[in-house]
């Protein structure tokens, strides 16, 4: 399919239609390569001409010296400079035969008259290139004195004026870095007022591309700078040193991730929907907060989820007026943190101050040191969850008993220590719940992470990712649970039908991770006293199905060692 010139801005009735092939949907499409334009120098663009050919052709071959020669102040400033490690040998022939294939200019009068005030005034040369910066570069740097240019001012008269062949051009030998390529269709849809839909059908792409290309214009300067540009064409060597040195750098799927769900910067007229806050210092600050996120090992979507859940912990914090601590550095250590740690709603009380934890969400403390509490309640209430028994039975395989005696002498022995201590009104109900109470606030909290693992079981993640979901369950035991008969039954009450056919991957993955999730939690509705298992489970739940813990499983998660 030919490339498409554009319509002049008011040229066409609205009414008339385009001849060109409407982009397809489907990936191959998006993954299609661009076709040649159709200006004065198309074939230039994706062929490379020699001398000969260009003038068999016949077109005008002048011999400049490369120091005439202006870059395109729109193309990408990395193809004016020179690989000194020479990936595709571009250098090396260069000096050995001098520039073979034709290069193409206008005449820097031309250029400034359709272009007026983008080339610098003290800017040195007499031609502006549009293709051949590459070879512009690899000619100063070997000192050849001339290089063949068709310089033809025609080719600024199209509606493009000439930046489509130069992007085609740019696609047909190394293609753009991803910044690069969206400052070139961001011009593309600011100069030549068109949409995403007909820049794509113009250059053969995608709009889905183009959407993703040009959200990485909304990114900061200093996490553009982190998104990978290419593949290293060199050696194995090579390729290896670039690997290390991008794995802390953002692929640009994940840049445009980022880019899409916290954009920053000013507005640009292809977005749908504009952020009101993406301007803003707060929403910078968001940004590299989810990039140093994404560097310790999140998902992008994970650290976006967290960034925006600490936004709102914030603004909730600053509403109810709970000063944010650090609970270590407030307290004097995590375990007298920990027995400021208020669970109950706290909405109304004095003395509350607030830490937003791992997850982004608002952990309370009290600071009234009445509210302390009693680590040996904390254990009486351990024992009695012990009491309680599990799948798996125990010394006591019978229900919990929730008409049966409370534990009431226990707590007896443990407040007639702490006579002298007075303990507050709010708490002191807490730590005398009944087994049954608490019996109840773990049937609830089982209930809510079943109803979030339900959506989840039919959605297998990756396969790196199920991967280490295994070897953790492997590590830690809880693959006994989910290789276990109720774990299947417990994967089928939530939608998952299983197959006697194994043969297909797919097939495996889905049935591996339905076992998976279900043994989760039967480890977690059997444990009375939480550990790094229910930790993990929890915080896959939170990933994958955006859940909040309740106050019941907040409190087991804060006493794991």
């Amino acid at each position: 399919m030919a490339a498409r010139k554009p319509r002049r801005p008011g040229g066409n009735s609205s009414n008339e239609r385009r001849s060109s092939t409407r982009v397809q949907a489907a990936d191959a499409a998006s993954n299609a390569d661009p076709q040649p334009g159709t200006g004065r120098f198309a074939s230039l663009a994706t062929a490379e001409l020699s001398v000969d050919q260009a003038r068999g052709e016949g077109r005008q071959v002048l011999d400049i010296s490369p120091k005439l020669l202006i870059p395109h102040p729109l193309n990408d400033p990395d193809r004016s400079v020179v690989d000194p490690k020479d990936p595709d040998g571009l250098l090396g022939s260069v000096k050995a035969r001098g520039v073979r294939m034709v290069m193409a200019a206008a005449t820097r009068a031309a250029f400034e008259a359709r272009w007026p005030d983008l080339l610098p005034v003290d800017t040195e040369g007499e031609y502006v290139l549009l293709y051949g910066h590459r070879r512009r570069a690899a000619a100063l740097a070997a000192g050849v004195l001339t290089v063949p240019v068709v310089v033809n001012d025609a080719e600024l008269d199209q509606p493009d004026r000439g930046l489509v062949d130069m992007y085609l051009e740019n696609k047909h030998h190394v293609g753009l870095a991803p910044l690069a390529d969206a400052h070139l269709l961001n011009h593309f849809i600011e100069d030549m007022n068109l949409n995403q839909v007909e820049l794509g059908e113009m250059l053969g792409v995608s709009q889905p591309t183009i959407s993703r290309r040009l959200s990485l214009l909304l990114l900061a300067e200093p996490l553009r700078k982190e998104v990978i540009v290419k593949k290293t064409s060199g050696d194995e060597e090579e390729s290896s040193e670039k690997k290390q040195a991008d794995k802390n750098k953002l692929g640009p799927t994940e840049a445009s991730t980022l880019a899409t769900a916290l954009p920053y910067g000013p507005v640009y007229s292809w977005q749908k929907s504009p952020d009101k806050d993406q301007d803003s210092p707060e929403r910078l600050a968001e940004q590299l907060r989810a990039f140093e996120l994404i560097k310790q090992g999140s998902l992008v979507s994970t650290a976006v989820a967290r960034v925006k859940a600490e936004r709102k912990s914030r603004a909730t914090a600053a509403a109810q007026g709970w000063e944010i601590i650090d609970p270590v550095a407030h307290f004097g250590d995590s375990a007298t943190a920990l027995k400021h740690r208020y669970y109950e709603d706290p909405t109304g009380l004095s003395g509350i101050v607030v830490a937003i934890d791992e997850h982004g969400s608002l952990a309370h403390y009290n600071t009234d040191p009445a509210m302390e509490i009693d680590p040996d309640t904390l254990g009486d209430h351990d024992d009695d969850l012990d009491d309680e028994g599990d799948h798996d039975g125990g010394d006591d395989g019978d229900a919990p008993a929730h008409d049966g005696p409370s534990p009431a002498s226990k707590k007896a022995k443990s407040d007639t220590g702490e006579a002298k201590k007075p303990r507050p009104a709010p708490k002191a109900p807490a730590a005398a719940k009944k087994p049954s109470d608490d019996s109840k606030a773990r049937i609830e909290a089982s209930k809510k992470r079943r109803e979030a693992a339900q959506t989840l079981v039919l959605k297998a993640p990756a396969k790196d990712q199920l991967a280490q979901i295994l070897i953790d369950q492997y590590a830690y035991g809880v693959i006994t649970k989910a290789s276990s008969e109720w774990a299947l039954e417990l994967a089928e009450q939530w939608g998952f039908v299983p197959t006697d056919d194994l043969d297909s991957p797919a097939a495996r993955v889905s049935h591996a991770w339905a076992l998976a999730l279900a043994g989760y939690e039967l480890a977690a509705a059997d444990s009375t006293k939480w550990s790094t298992p229910q930790r993990i489970y929890i915080t896959l739940l939170r990933d994958r199905a955006k859940y909040e813990p309740t106050a019941w499983e907040q409190k087991q998660l804060d006493q794991i060692n």
